[in-house]
């Protein structure tokens, strides 16, 4: 299948021009990292290419996924430098070219079933009309014409889905992220018939409360009997009634709360995490205490 690949100055109907940050070799499609602004640029190229008729091909699923929604603009700049620093390339493969979508393929593609954080295809035969010309029966009929001696017969041939158009007729219908790449070749490669879950939004993880931890034993009251040396237990002593702390003594640590990981509708809208809850040392010290911040945290 020839690329639909155009030159901006001479672009034809239903070709696509490369942004700055793609970049064409013997190689493949590769996203330039130092020239990408954002994964929102990514998106829109993406969009452009589905919008126009065509799809990527030998699409890297995994890649495509990660340029699309992984690259905020500071993450560019720290993954482009650390290449850098490394030696490498800051170019990405992420599919071989683009090409056409034939509307007569595209009609072999049915609508998926979005519920409930997931989507659902039906999987089945599938048959693509072809148009056959023959030699006419008829002799002496239209001999003055181009067409003379041939009749047009229109036939119905088994066909296939592929993986790439699947991914491009999915993102029509809204479905732009957690596709399973593996459940949708598996099903295709191996005729499968019936419904299979094509996709599933990515759920986010939550993250974690600060906290504090005690750091010195016999920071509480307890009244329970003393235990003496030798083992026996004296009964007119506490094991700790009067708490008593030495001066300068660390008594009590922050941890920091540890923010969550956004997840990701299937329309790749970010889902954002419950913010975790916070405290601050300064309003639980009473008097007498101190703070100090070190590499640790805070302490008390």
């Amino acid at each position: 299948m020839s690329s639909t690949i155009g030159n901006l100055a001479n672009l034809k109907e239903g070709e696509v021009a490369l942004p700055k940050f793609i970049v064409k070799s013997d190689e493949g499609l590769l996203a330039d990292l130092s020239r990408l602004d954002s994964s929102t640029s990514f998106a829109l190229f993406s969009e452009r290419v589905f919008s126009s008729g065509s799809c990527f091909s030998d699409l890297d699923y995994a890649r495509f996924l990660e340029l699309l929604y992984d690259y905020p603009p500071a993450k560019i700049a720290a993954a482009a430098n650390a290449l850098k620093v490394e030696g490498k390339s800051p170019l990405i493969r992420f599919a071989a070219d683009i090409v056409a979508f034939d509307p007569e393929r595209r009609a072999l593609y049915k609508a998926a079933r979005i519920a409930d954080s997931v989507a659902e295809y039906v999987f089945e035969p599938v048959v693509q009309a072809r148009t056959l010309v023959q030699p006419s029966s008829g002799e002496g009929e239209n001999s003055g014409s181009a067409a003379a001696g041939q009749e047009k017969e229109t036939v119905s041939e088994p066909a296939s889905l592929t993986f790439d158009e699947f991914v491009a007729e999915m993102w029509s219908q809204g479905v732009r992220y957690g596709i399973d790449a593996a459940a949708v070749r598996g099903a295709i490669d191996s005729d499968t018939f019936g419904s299979v879950v094509v996709a599933r939004q990515l759920e986010p993880v939550p993250g974690k409360d600060a906290e504090i931890q005690e750091q010195m034993e016999g920071l509480h009251r307890d009244d329970a009997p003393k235990e003496l040396a030798n083992g026996r237990i004296d009964l007119k002593q506490f094991k700790n009634h009067f708490p008593q702390v030495a001066k300068g003594a660390r008594l009590l640590k922050k941890i920091p709360r540890t923010l969550g990981v956004p997840g990701c509708m299937l329309d790749g809208t970010p889902i954002e995490p419950p913010l975790p809850k916070d405290l601050d040392l300064a309003t639980l010290s009473g008097l007498g205490t101190q703070l100090a911040h070190g590499g640790e945290g805070s302490s008390s």
